[in-house]
């Protein structure tokens, strides 16, 4: 008898010391401890800590949610609505909307830290005051797109104005004129150079030029309107290098006249 009496007082302790009510404010703490009060304004309560005896007070305001020791839980909030792009339906307090990740808590049986989920995932939130958030994903790419496109677009205006064709392609070309009196064999490694992409896209007088090592986009503008500026610089130059010979020939014909008259 007296061993029973003794396990029951024990039970009775064992209850009394991990007996504890959980505190959840806005700011996202989850704090375990013993509520004393609880009224219209403000909640008091004691720390687990037994060795710290003070009395402490939050506002109801800055309280999102209390479980108590029997296991009931009381809400501070009125619930938002989180729709998710599977169809999933959560009931939860949105605490912060970025542009990328959307922060909440919910609670549902058991208690959980808060959550970033990823806006991506979320099809409509529906917040407590009536207002609905549609998550506009096409939106988001079209704009992204956009983006892109301006960078191609000002690497191709930048290139028109700033990149000059390199002088070893340029006497490439003209010596690929000249040589196209043997058998037409220059106008192979004319094409050749003509079509080949430009190796240096640098210039020191473009402002934008630093955009050829962050942006792939402003880079493959500028390496395009790059290589057509080329095109057309080499096939000049290359019918320079044909009419070369001629005319030189033209030149020494009229001094050879000249001379004889």
């Amino acid at each position: 008898m007296k061993n029973l009496s003794l396990l029951i007082l024990l039970l009775i302790c064992g209850t009394k010391t991990f007996a504890q009510d959980t505190l959840v404010t806005i700011n996202g703490s989850i704090l375990p401890v013993y509520i004393i009060a609880n009224d219209s304004s403000f909640i008091s309560y004691k720390s687990l800590d037994t060795t710290l005896n003070e009395i402490n007070m939050i506002q109801r305001n800055d309280v999102l949610f209390i479980k108590h020791q029997n296991g009931k839980g009381e809400l501070f909030f009125i619930p938002d609505t989180v729709i998710t792009m599977k169809g999933e339906t959560i009931l939860c307090k949105v605490m912060e909307l970025g542009q990328e990740t959307v922060t909440l808590f919910s609670y549902s049986k058991h208690m959980s830290e808060f959550q970033m989920v990823s806006s991506s995932e979320l099809f409509i939130i529906r917040l407590s005051d009536g207002n609905n958030i549609l998550i506009d994903h096409h939106a988001k790419q079209a704009v992204n797109s956009i983006s892109e496109m301006d960078y191609f677009r000002m690497g191709e205006s930048d290139a028109k104005k700033y990149f000059k064709t390199s002088n070893g392609a340029l006497a490439g070309e003209v010596i690929s004129g000249v040589g196209t009196y043997i058998y037409f064999l220059g106008a192979i490694p004319a094409a050749i150079i003509a079509s080949r992409k430009p190796a240096n896209l640098h210039s020191a007088v473009n402002p934008n030029d630093e955009l050829l090592f962050s942006s792939h986009s402003y880079k493959e503008g500028y390496e395009t309107a790059g290589l057509k500026k080329k095109k057309h610089d080499c096939w000049i130059a290359y019918g320079s290098g044909v009419l070369l010979p001629v005319a030189i020939l033209a030149g020494v014909v009229m001094v050879y006249n000249r001379g004889r008259y």
